[in-house]
């Protein structure tokens, strides 16, 4: 199990907390749904899972990973063997280095060497449906839909257990939204335990098995898909909002 604990992130430049005393756990197995507004701190939490936070953040709190406490070098040797990243941004991608070459330099931080890293990442391509084709290109050659798979292959060569989504569908069309969040929901049946960090509430809800709602740094809200009904009297009215804001729920925006 993957855990927050009373996690925040401080920025003392401008004594303003993103994050504050937030909890969250993510199983092995299922796909647990961060919804909230863009700009909210959301990334912070992806940052903060992989111990890589801006140099000027300051995070108090715990975080761990199987009952293992993370901090200092145990992000490092847990970081894309039993945790992996997939970021927001495709600028994470060298845009100097073929596809082939990234998802294998990806093999050999884990790790890996010889022939299995070659092995490896060949089977990640292929599993996310990335032509043999597109290998050898370049990412700026390739569509948005199928760079968001590179960088899926990229994050999960080494089977993490737990996997961290960070707006992985931003400036997709709807098939590639629907084909990326369905690869996501396959890793989760077999065991990987995913948390989708998302603005998009729709299409979350497809996939998800449980949701929590950030508004204002703080964690406002969880309910069970199916399970709950987001409009409830009893569900935070930061939730209902997002919920009668939807275009097939009337745009309800008062």
């Amino acid at each position: 199990m993957l855990v927050l604990k009373q996690f925040s992130v401080f920025f003392p430049k401008t004594g303003h907390y993103v994050l504050n005393s937030l909890d969250l756990q993510i199983q092995p197995g299922e796909i647990h749904a961060l919804i909230g507004e863009s700009g909210g701190g959301k990334s912070l939490i992806a940052l903060g899972l992989m111990g890589i936070l801006p140099a000027d953040a300051r995070a108090s709190g715990q975080i761990a990973l199987n009952g293992q406490v993370l901090e200092g070098k145990a992000f490092t040797r847990v970081a894309g063997r039993c945790l992996s990243l997939i970021p927001q941004s495709v600028e994470w991608l060298d845009p100097l280095k073929t596809i082939i070459n990234q998802v294998q330099r990806s093999a050999k931080r884990t790790g890996m060497t010889g022939h299995k890293v070659k092995e490896t990442a060949a089977s990640a391509l292929k599993r996310f449906q990335l032509p043999e084709s597109a290998w050898k290109k370049y990412p700026h050659q390739l569509s948005g839909g199928m760079i968001r798979r590179v960088l899926l292959a990229a994050a999960t060569v080494a089977s993490p257990r737990f996997l961290i989504a960070d707006e992985p569908t931003n400036g997709l069309d709807p098939d590639s939204v629907n084909l990326s969040l369905a690869m996501m929901r396959q890793l989760a049946d077999e065991g990987c335990g995913v948390l989708l960090i998302s603005h998009d509430l729709p299409a979350t809800l497809k996939v998800a098995d449980r949701v929590s709602v950030l508004y204002q740094g703080r964690c406002v809200d969880q309910f069970s898909v199916g399970g709950c009904d987001p409009i409830d009297s009893k569900r935070n009215p930061y939730t209902r909002a997002l919920w009668q804001a939807l275009p097939e729920n009337g745009l309800n925006l008062g």
